[in-house]
């Protein structure tokens, strides 16, 4: 299917960021010239030099006259290359001699290796270690990282270097806010110049978005200690992420019903290449951190809706999500209202109910027949009496494609709890029955790789006992 002008250069521009390009700016006037694209770079006296002139053509018959275009505009600019972009294919030129060349490879303006990145984050979050408490660093370091996002978002990274004091970041903090809609009000947290143009100078060398910041970002996080019941540990979300890379679902309509800080739903994002996601979060200062690690991941593909799921909302109609992720917080007696007790089976004669339950149902409910849910359990579910109306609700309404015992430390350093995962697809006639499940049983979180790869195997039809 080919592109429209306007889609080849959203692509184009994207590309060129990712080639470490940082700034690339539309309909550039040159006198009465006006090429489609230039990308640019920042040199050694952090001013802007001109890199890349673009020029986009749909029709392929156009190529020509095209051509003739970027000889005067590299002329004018005096890029290094000239780019024509058409449908089928991207030709690139030298911008001295003009002659027809391979793609070049820029050098990247960012650091792209994930341990250097952590170690400017980490070097951050030392020099600012003493003067303010660890979540108060957090929270700077993530505005911090959203201000380059909206920087680059809107082609003005050469300002990034303009930020001298804490009124500049707050400033910028509160543009970034409008421009992303989110609904923070950045309180100043005494920073002193000092600290300020360390952090500018510091954190210029990470990208502006990039899943490897969020990854770095989560991992660094972890060191508070105090986000256990929001943050999922790695080797969790990588579990979740990797049995869903053997699931067949549409990636358009994936809801995650408790999102927390999305450490789950970004991994699933990343790994699996989801289109859009839908992710609730109910508490406000959570969900927005969400935000922000979602666009300086790059996931703006991401609908973070600061909600409870448990309630009626327009976003959860039933039969509507291809996969649903489950992962609530742990030891949580939620009290339902009298309108939520007639919609939720499992809450039959009982206002406190084990808020696992509910969010089974609930996945249940918004899951479209054939689509799949993972959830994450405590044992109590799969064995309790009082779960019993939980698990004929599963065994009525969806196929158990696997259970996958966790080890009790899985969720160390935050909680010692014995957990599973469960496969469930919801089932596309009530009288629909399956021969098999994989089961499996974790007895140390080094043997997710092999139980990952045991059920894929398992899932093409053949014989991978956990």
């Amino acid at each position: 299917m080919n592109l429209s002008e306007i889609e080849l250069l959203e692509r184009v521009e994207e590309d060129l960021k990712r080639k470490g390009l940082p700034i690339v700016k539309k309909d550039v006037k040159i006198g009465r010239l006006r090429p489609d694209m230039v990308a640019y770079k920042v040199n050694e006296n952090e001013e802007l030099s001109a890199e890349v002139v673009v020029e986009i053509k749909s029709d392929s018959s156009l190529v020509m006259m095209a051509q003739q275009q970027l000889m005067k505009y590299v002329k004018e600019l005096n890029t290094s290359y000239a780019l024509l972009v058409t449908n089928e294919k991207n030709y690139w030129f030298d911008g001295k001699t003009f002659l027809p060349i391979d793609e070049p490879e820029f050098d990247s303006q960012y650091l792209i290796n994930d341990e250097d990145m952590e170690q400017v984050i980490r070097g951050v979050i030392d020099k600012f270690n003493g003067h303010m408490r660890y979540e108060q660093i957090a929270t700077v370091l993530a505005y911090n990282l959203l201000i380059r996002s909206y920087l680059s978002d809107n082609n003005q990274m050469d300002l990034w270097w303009n930020i001298k004091n804490e009124d500049d970041l707050i400033g910028w903090i509160n543009e970034a806010n409008k421009f992303y809609s989110i609904d923070i009000n950045p309180l100043k947290q005494g920073l002193n110049e000092e600290l300020v143009q360390f952090s500018i100078t510091n954190l210029s060398a990470l990208p502006p978005k990039s899943a490897v910041i969020q990854n770095v970002f989560l991992k660094v996080w972890e060191i508070s200690r105090t986000t256990g019941q929001y943050l999922s540990p790695d080797h969790l979300r990588k579990l979740f992420a990797n049995i869903i890379k053997h699931l067949s679902f549409d990636k358009d309509k994936v809801v995650d019903l408790a999102a927390g800080l999305g450490s789950i739903a970004l991994e699933v994002m990343k790994v699996n290449k989801v289109n859009y996601m839908v992710a609730f979060e109910i508490q406000k200062e959570t969900s927005n951190l969400f935000k922000i690690l979602s666009i300086i991941s790059g996931y703006g593909q991401i609908n973070t809706v600061l909600a409870d799921s448990l309630q009626e909302n327009e976003l959860l109609q039933d039969n509507t999500y291809a996969l649903s992720l489950v992962d609530p917080p742990l030891r949580y007696k939620y009290k339902l209202s009298e309108d939520q007790i007639s919609r939720f089976q499992v809450a039959s004669n009982r206002k406190n109910v084990d808020i696992n339950d509910l969010f089974i149902e609930r996945a249940i409910q918004v899951t479209e027949p054939g689509g799949y849910i993972l959830a994450i359990v405590p044992e109590n579910v799969l064995f309790s009496v009082p779960s019993q109306v939980t698990r004929d609700l599963i065994k009525d309404k969806t196929i158990i494609e696997a259970i996958i015992s966790l080890p009790p430390h899985t969720l160390k350093p935050y909680a010692a709890v014995k957990l599973s995962l469960l496969v469930l697809r919801k089932k596309k006639a009530t009288d629909e029955t399956a021969n098999e499940l994989f089961i499996a049983m974790a007895e140390s979180i080094d043997e997710f790789d092999e139980i990952v790869s045991g059920f894929s195997v398992w899932k093409k039809g053949g014989d991978a006992r956990g």
